[in-house]
Protein backbone atom coordinates (compact mmCIF):
# COMPACT_ATOMS: atom_id res chain seq x y z
CA UNK A 1 0.00 0.00 0.00
CA UNK A 2 1.32 3.41 -1.13
CA UNK A 3 1.17 5.74 2.30
CA UNK A 4 2.45 9.29 2.21
CA UNK A 5 5.23 10.19 4.89
CA UNK A 6 4.12 10.77 8.48
CA UNK A 7 4.64 14.47 8.25
CA UNK A 8 1.66 14.89 5.94
CA UNK A 9 -0.60 13.09 8.28
CA UNK A 10 0.47 15.68 10.80
CA UNK A 11 -0.24 18.71 8.13
CA UNK A 12 -3.18 16.92 7.83
CA UNK A 13 -4.82 16.76 11.52
CA UNK A 14 -2.72 20.20 12.34
CA UNK A 15 -4.02 21.89 8.95
CA UNK A 16 -7.39 23.91 7.91
CA UNK A 17 -9.47 23.07 5.02
CA UNK A 18 -7.26 24.36 2.43
CA UNK A 19 -4.15 22.60 3.60
CA UNK A 20 -6.01 19.38 3.48
CA UNK A 21 -7.08 20.30 0.23
CA UNK A 22 -3.72 20.24 -1.23
CA UNK A 23 -2.53 17.39 0.42
CA UNK A 24 -5.95 15.60 -0.77
CA UNK A 25 -4.73 17.08 -4.61
CA UNK A 26 -1.18 16.21 -3.80
CA UNK A 27 -2.24 12.71 -3.07
CA UNK A 28 -4.39 12.62 -5.78
CA UNK A 29 -1.47 13.24 -8.64
CA UNK A 30 0.72 10.72 -6.97
CA UNK A 31 -1.57 8.23 -6.74
CA UNK A 32 -2.15 8.43 -10.85
CA UNK A 33 1.33 9.75 -11.48
CA UNK A 34 2.03 5.71 -9.79
CA UNK A 35 -1.10 3.85 -11.60
CA UNK A 36 0.44 5.15 -14.92
CA UNK A 37 4.02 3.95 -14.42
CA UNK A 38 2.62 0.40 -13.53
CA UNK A 39 0.30 0.11 -16.44
CA UNK A 40 3.13 1.13 -18.56
CA UNK A 41 6.10 -0.11 -17.10
CA UNK A 42 4.96 -3.36 -15.08
CA UNK A 43 1.73 -4.10 -16.82
CA UNK A 44 2.69 -4.46 -19.87
CA UNK A 45 5.65 -6.80 -19.55
CA UNK A 46 4.74 -10.59 -20.07
CA UNK A 47 5.97 -13.60 -21.54
CA UNK A 48 7.09 -13.58 -25.15
CA UNK A 49 7.97 -10.62 -26.35
CA UNK A 50 4.76 -10.05 -27.98
CA UNK A 51 4.98 -6.35 -27.83
CA UNK A 52 8.06 -3.96 -27.89
CA UNK A 53 8.82 -2.58 -24.21
CA UNK A 54 11.61 -0.15 -23.00
CA UNK A 55 13.30 -1.03 -20.31
CA UNK A 56 12.78 -0.16 -16.63
CA UNK A 57 14.72 2.42 -16.06
CA UNK A 58 15.88 4.11 -12.05
CA UNK A 59 16.03 7.40 -12.78
CA UNK A 60 13.06 10.01 -14.09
Amino acid sequence: MLRPPPSAHVLWALGDDATRSVLQDCRTIARDKTLAWVEEAVAGCGGGAAVATRPLSWTA
